[in-house]
């Protein structure tokens, strides 16, 4: 074995059944040139994934006129939900009110909960029970009223009533407008309706919010 050493780098020579074999700088410059390449796709990955979910959170290039049918939908985990924020305050910049249009398949429901704003249903199609405690001066919601609910019809849910909304039809969707105050919305969430309001859990930002609430900035008026 031979090292020969010039201008700072060396070379290895080494003789395998009479062939002269080489090694050294070559060998780490080939790998070291191979690792920055992938460095950089993965770079420029990262930093294409992090502009796309910007663009996902910013109105901007939005024309003023959507259609609703190009909107994306999302389950957030809940199956049977479609859900899609058709003019938010974390999406679009909404202050005073925020309108959700929600799609339950057969079986579906929302959680039992509650929030401090005032929320307004417009059932477009299907059929479905409101579940609703009347009052929240009691310590835990206690045995809900029901109402049938279809389509045409509309109901409003006072600010912290607990409520839940259940497709209990068997073959069709219920589908319903959904218009909420002082968005973004903060919800309780209750394991079922013996629980007591102090232990309801705070789910915010919303689960349809969580992607993009860090990214945007929200100044209140004075």
């Amino acid at each position: 074995m031979h090292r020969s050493s010039s201008s700072g780098s060396f070379w290895t020579f080494s003789r395998n059944n009479g062939t002269v074999m080489k090694s050294g700088v070559s060998s780490f410059q080939t790998d070291g040139t191979v690792m920055i390449r992938h460095g950089v796709v993965i770079l420029v990955a990262l930093l294409w994934f992090s502009t796309a979910e910007a663009s996902q959170c910013s109105i901007n290039g939005l024309p003023l006129v959507k259609n609703i049918s190009e909107f994306p939908l999302h389950n957030y985990g809940r199956s049977g939900l479609s859900h899609t924020t058709i003019a938010g305050s974390v999406l679009h910049g909404m202050k005073e009110i925020e309108v959700w249009l929600q799609t339950f398949a057969p079986g579906c429901r929302t959680p039992i909960h509650r929030h401090s704003c005032e929320e307004v249903f417009i059932v477009l199609k299907g059929q479905g029970t409101l579940y609703l405690a009347p009052s929240s001066h009691s310590k835990y919601p206690g045995n809900p009223q029901e109402f049938h609910i279809f389509p045409n019809s509309t109901f409003n849910i006072p600010v912290n009533d607990v409520h839940q909304i259940w497709n209990t039809g068997e073959h069709e969707d219920l589908q319903a407008l959904v218009v909420i105050s002082r968005p973004p919305v903060k919800v309780f969430m209750y394991d079922d309706w013996s629980m007591p309001h102090t232990a309801a859990k705070l789910k915010f930002p919303y689960y349809w919010d969580e992607k993009c609430y860090q990214t945007t900035t929200r100044k209140d008026e004075l």
